[in-house]
């Protein structure tokens, strides 16, 4: 699977010191590089099928949520519904 971008978008409006900002900033990172990684090892999206992802962060809970997944959104979701580990760290809930 090609994955072309992962476009994350904070919800809110937060004043942070240096220190929330690169924490914030870093989980981000986290999550895009990790998020990359598990899609790329999933294997139900051939490679030559591009997607496109944003999802919303909550900054208050360390949360991330899908706001639209260009293709292959059901494959995505249900892959995410069965790894409870890895979508219970990063995910509020499972649904765009």
């Amino acid at each position: 699977m090609a994955l072309s971008n992962i476009e994350v978008k904070i919800v809110g409006d937060y004043i942070w010191d240096e220190y929330n900002q690169d924490y914030h900033e870093n989980r981000i990172e986290d999550f895009k590089y990790y998020f990359s990684n598990w899609l790329e090892k999933l294997g139900r999206i051939p490679a030559r099928v591009c997607v496109n992802i944003n999802i919303n962060y909550y900054a208050d809970t360390g949360r991330f949520e899908f706001s639209y997944i260009s293709t292959k959104e059901t494959e995505i979701l249900q892959s995410l519904k069965d790894d409870l580990g890895f979508s219970s760290r990063y995910f509020t809930k499972l649904c765009i």
